[in-house]
């Protein structure tokens, strides 16, 4: 949630407003860039023991998906029907909201999609390298450490049937949310 709550307004402001592009865009394509396994380190100096390590790493595999998706939806957006509610009289909050963000819609849930399962292929492995004690990357490599490989390959099997149960629960959000779209097959 934080990385929702962090990652669409960020790219719906660096999509709409020039100057957010040119004050957060360097930044969000330098760190973007770095593997979310990477930040294990930091996430370890930083936040110490405890389940805020792994949460820390999901979210940077989240927010850059859904930052830059957002963005590429908001730049997307047909211009001539921004042009249509200015000169209908809308002003730059009520474009936003009215115009932009409904058509950034489809994108922004593309991000949360990829986000999302870029964030479930990070928590396993953080799970794995940081030896949380806990968790089904815990559960795999465990499994494989002390050669249980029926039970390994059970965990890594049940991680793709969560991982395709989120991916569907979203879709089927997003079919009932976003009217104007086909749905996706």
């Amino acid at each position: 949630m934080v990385a929702l709550t962090i990652g669409i307004p960020l790219g719906l402001a660096i999509g709409y407003s020039p100057t957010a592009k040119n004050l957060f865009n360097p930044s969000v394509h330098l760190i973007r860039n770095i593997p979310p396994i990477a930040w294990i380190p930091i996430a370890i100096f930083l936040i110490g023991v405890g389940w805020l390590r792994p949460v820390f790493i999901v979210f940077i595999g989240i927010i850059f998906p859904l930052i830059l998706n957002t963005v590429y939806g908001v730049q997307s957006v047909d211009k001539r029907l921004i042009e249509i509610a200015k000169t209908l009289g809308a002003n730059k909050l009520q474009v936003l909201q009215k115009v932009i963000i409904p058509g950034a819609l489809p994108s922004i849930v593309t991000g949360i999609k990829i986000g999302i399962g870029i964030g479930w292929m990070t928590i396993v492995a953080a799970e794995m390298l940081i030896e949380s004690r806990i968790g089904i990357g815990y559960f795999i490599w465990e499994r494989g450490r002390i050669g249980q490989y029926p039970q390994m390959v059970a965990g890594m099997i049940m991680t793709g049937i969560v991982g395709l149960t989120i991916t569907k629960a979203i879709e089927i959000t997003k079919n009932k949310v976003i009217k104007w779209e086909q749905p996706s097959k």
